[in-house]
């Protein structure tokens, strides 16, 4: 089920814990779960006294303090096992045993076979016979029971294995039982749905109908190798956020436009049209004065950027074995596709950046004449920047609420005098004041300041592999600086302005990004690919300031 679960929730997620493994153990509160669901289990099977004494004591003596990254978090979760989740078992079923406990079922259906275990088909206080499923963490998000395809899958293989309708053949009703109750309230919490009379068959057509389309969207994916991460996944949970398009690089800068359409305009009003003041009193019986605005479309022209990393079989193999050091080829592979893609969009924002004309200046910006490095009097980073902040805002009407830096300059300020005036109250004698990006823009009320630390490399690959030698993308000029002033909406949307936009092409199923892997038989190794098709483009050049050569000139 498990396997399913994370499909019908996201196919990347799939792809990268179910198909390549590369799911890390569950933490200690999937220890503590595992922990709970085997001393039930042997309570129902009699190897365990049936008393809520002998759940705590057999708590005590398998519990294992080095599962936990401290004394106090493990003496926490013990509390609670003990306290909250032996009590919520044992006061709902502890006088009702259940014929089956943990048990395997596999059915087939659809030339496929669905494994799995059940944790309980027994009785409940409301005088029914339920599927249960136990949960150890809180139901504060929990979905309702009857729209559960875990529960959904259970109910079907009670009905499809021959053992199983003999064993428990009067089940009317689904579960989930959250032993660990919820945030206001530690009792345990049932989602339950008794199904009711006439019910049943529909209540098996959905889920058939579920279970189906998952199948096919396996062979699918087993066909085309293309998984793509789902734009309304849950994620809470997740372990692969680094890996995934839907928290991509560079929209802190510029907001991300989704779209089908790989060439077409994006339209930017004339503000002089909305700024002028043209209204006036109307005379009895006469027109209103009337004007009309202009439109200017701004082209895009998607362009799709891939690159593909190959594991072979001995990869794996060696990584496998017991002398290894800790790699994960398939992760590896899969992450350096991703962070290509990344590097090359960062790049072409930047390049974007200092290859436009801001607020009436040349392509390239200001020249700061290396005047934001030194740290006395003649540092003219703090006038400069509030200089231009008046500059965007008496041009457009809207306070720029961004600044980049690149690192070199961000080190320089931070030993500026002039900045360290005005923060060296704020700290004490045990911590003194520090400055930090977040310090810096609450020195010019904006809302985020944004260190361009970003490396790259041009050199071409050799057999030797000595070839690297670091650039840094936001430079104007190699070593000397570069910063970039500008206005950041809270939002992408309509008559919304913003410097610039990157519009991402989403893919045949409506993703934008795509993970693709294929099989090299001959070759025994698999590759994986990342792809996205992007453009990025300037869309009001009045709304950003850029300075060239902040720290030398």
């Amino acid at each position: 089920y498990s396997r399913l679960s994370h499909l019908e929730n996201c196919e990347l997620q799939y792809l990268l814990a179910d198909e390549l493994g590369l799911e890390p153990g569950g933490g200690y509160q999937a220890w503590v779960g595992h922990l709970i669901h085997r001393i039930i289990q042997g309570i129902e099977e009699g190897r365990i006294q049936r008393t809520l004494e002998a759940f705590r004591a057999e708590i005590d003596r398998r519990w294992d303090p080095g599962r936990f990254p401290s004394h106090a978090v493990s003496e926490a979760e013990r509390r609670n096992a003990r306290e909250v989740l032996a009590r919520n078992w044992f006061e709902r079923y502890g006088s009702l045993p259940a014929p089956a406990t943990e048990r395997r079922f596999s059915f087939a259906f659809d030339g496929a076979t669905i494994v799995g275990y059940i944790d309980r088909i027994g009785p409940v206080p409301e005088g029914e016979v339920r599927i249960t499923d136990f949960k150890t963490g809180r139901s504060d998000n929990a979905g309702r029971a009857a729209e559960n395809l875990q529960l959904g899958i259970y109910y079907l293989a009670v009905r499809e294995c021959e053992d199983l309708v003999e064993e428990a053949p009067d089940v009317t009703g689904v579960e989930l039982a959250f032993l660990g109750g919820k945030r206001t309230d530690p009792g345990i919490q049932v989602q339950a749905w008794s199904i009711p009379a006439g019910a049943e068959d529909a209540y098996q057509l959905r889920m058939r109908e579920r279970l189906a389309g998952l199948i096919e969207r396996i062979r699918r994916l087993d066909e085309t190798g293309a998984y793509v991460a789902s734009t309304s996944a849950d994620c809470t949970f997740c372990r692969f956020r680094p890996l995934c398009p839907r928290y991509p690089e560079g929209d802190r800068i510029f907001p991300i436009f989704d779209t089908s359409d790989p060439k077409m305009n994006i339209y930017r009003y004339e503000k002089a049209d909305w700024f002028r003041d043209e209204a006036q009193i109307r005379g009895r019986g006469a027109a209103a004065v009337r004007s009309s605005y202009k439109l200017t479309a701004i082209p895009y022209n998607t362009k799709e950027y891939a690159f593909a990393s190959e594991v072979a079989d001995e990869d794996r193999r060696f990584a496998a074995s017991r002398m290894a050091p800790p790699l994960q080829p398939d992760q590896d592979a899969i992450e350096l596709c991703a962070d290509k893609i990344d590097l090359s969009k960062e790049r072409r924002i930047a390049a974007l950046i200092k290859a436009t004309a801001w607020s009436g200046q040349s392509a390239g910006g200001e020249d700061a004449e290396g005047l934001w490095a030194p740290a006395g009097n003649t540092n003219t980073f703090i006038p400069d920047v509030e200089a231009r902040i008046e500059t965007i805002l008496s041009n457009t009407g809207f306070r720029p609420n961004v600044l980049v830096i690149d690192s070199g300059t961000y080190s320089k300020i931070k030993q500026c005098d002039a900045v360290l005036d005005r923060i060296k109250y704020g700290g004490g004698p045990e911590d003194p004041a520090k400055v930090t990006p977040r310090m810096i823009a609450s020195l010019f009320e904006l809302d985020e300041v944004l260190i361009g630390q970003a490396i790259y490399t041009a050199e071409k690959e050799t057999k030797a592999g000595t070839e690297f030698s670091a650039l840094k993308i936001w430079e104007y000029n190699a070593t000397k600086g570069m910063a970039f002033l500008f206005y950041r909406p809270a939002r992408i949307g309509l008559k919304t302005p913003m410097p610039g936009v990157q519009v991402r092409l989403r893919y045949e199923n409506g993703q934008v990004r795509r993970t693709t892997t294929w099989r090299e038989a001959a070759a025994h190794q698999d590759v994986y690919e990342v792809a996205e098709e992007t453009d990025i483009v300037a869309t009001g050049a009045d709304l950003g300031f850029m300075w060239k050569d902040t720290l030398l000139t």
